[in-house]
């Protein structure tokens, strides 16, 4: 059954089982200067007023956690969840409430008026603040494509014919005084900056291919001194 009510001058809408106990999903006004939000859809949680009203969920005896998508007046997304706790015991248990200052605490991911999308407490900064997604914390794949937006940024260019990769005696004098290979970042600038995976990625694949050059060249320095000895024997 579908009840809609007046609340603090604004209308908000419960949806409810056919015994009007159970809170099962709610939308309406939620006007609020710590979620900075104007509305709200509420999944077993409901805010009781606006301007600061607390937030309550139903608990059925052995369940009272919640879920909320909080629209904000920037023209953000705010997704917040609030974990069962200890429930409540007796014929009539109870769920929770929580102080309106207290949601912001609670928000998971943040869809911002601008398309970009932030998971977990913080967000990248900085530098980085041109992001597309942020997470603050581990991230899982089973698989993971960083797309290449032009041909140069494969390293496959080493094997040209014109190619000449670094001599050795130079690499070891940078190595020496530099303590890192060239091109390749601090480890302050990762620090400072961390990493940029696909262009790391492509620069040690580099790293592998001019390897791969002066092993090749020692295989024929070392080829040619075993022929000239065969041939003193």
């Amino acid at each position: 059954m579908i009840c809609a009510v007046k609340s603090f001058g604004q209308l908000q809408t419960t949806l409810v089982q056919n015994d009007n106990t159970l809170s099962m999903a709610s939308w309406g006004a939620a006007f609020s200067t710590n979620l900075w939000s104007s509305s709200y859809i509420g999944f077993n949680l409901k805010k009781a007023g606006i301007w600061g009203g607390p937030w309550a969920t139903f608990s059925d005896g052995s369940n009272n956690g919640a879920a909320a998508i909080i629209g904000g007046i920037g023209g953000t997304l705010q997704f917040l969840t609030a974990p069962t706790s200890q429930p409540g015991t007796g014929p009539n248990p109870t769920g929770q409430t929580f102080q309106d200052a207290t949601m912001p605490g609670r928000v998971r991911m943040i869809l911002n008026q601008n398309g970009q999308l932030r998971i977990g407490p913080k967000e990248s900064l900085g530098i980085h603040a041109d992001y597309r997604l942020s997470v603050y914390g581990k991230l899982t794949a089973t698989s993971l494509y960083i797309l290449a937006d032009n041909a140069t940024n494969w390293a496959d260019y080493v094997f040209a014919d014109e190619y000449r990769p670094m001599p050795l005696p130079e690499l070891e004098a940078y190595v020496r005084t530099n303590r890192h290979l060239p091109e390749v970042p601090t480890t302050c600038d990762v620090e400072a900056e961390g990493i940029n995976v696909g262009a790391m990625n492509t620069l040690l694949l580099k790293k592998v291919e001019e390897l791969t050059l002066h092993l090749i060249e020692l295989n024929k320095k070392v080829a040619r001194l075993e022929a000239a000895q065969a041939a003193q024997d």
